[in-house]
């Protein structure tokens, strides 16, 4: 892939890869302190610009009420890490939960590195990852059609 670059991340799309991964992570360690049952429906709203973003995720999951509330911050965006809170409640459990992201361009697409921290309760979790994303198109080379 050599000469192959990919557009910069913009704010506004790092608003998304962060609305898009900090609740899974978050979920992910949810189920770690309990247990992973499919078919659970949860509702998940956000509003964002390129400064700061908002979110609710709601719902019941084990027969827990889940309601929690997210903000971000991507004010520093390219430069500093996009970071953010969470709180709100599992059943009557509270949950508080912190974060950071990095993302940098890459030839052909970008790269995340991501450290999260949840409590629930008593039970407390961290979540560390980075993911590689190689965005493609059409007419790149080596790329099959």
């Amino acid at each position: 892939m050599s000469g192959l670059h990919a557009a910069s991340i913009t704010a506004m799309e790092a608003s998304f890869v962060a609305q898009g991964t900090i609740p899974d992570n978050d979920l992910f360690l949810l189920t770690s302190f309990t247990s992973f049952q499919a078919g659970q429906i949860l509702s998940y709203s956000s509003s964002s610009d390129t400064q700061h973003w908002t979110a609710i995720l709601s719902g019941a999951y084990l027969s827990n009420s889940l309601d929690v509330n997210y903000s971000g911050d991507l004010s520093g965006y390219p430069g500093a890490p996009v970071t953010w809170t969470s709180m709100g409640s599992f059943g009557a459990s509270t949950w508080t939960g912190t974060g950071m992201m990095t993302i940098t361009d890459e030839p052909g697409g970008f790269t995340v590195i991501l450290h999260s921290a949840l409590q629930v309760g008593t039970h407390t979790g961290t979540f560390d990852d980075v993911i590689w994303v190689w965005l493609l198109w059409n007419d790149a080379p080596n790329v099959r059609k």
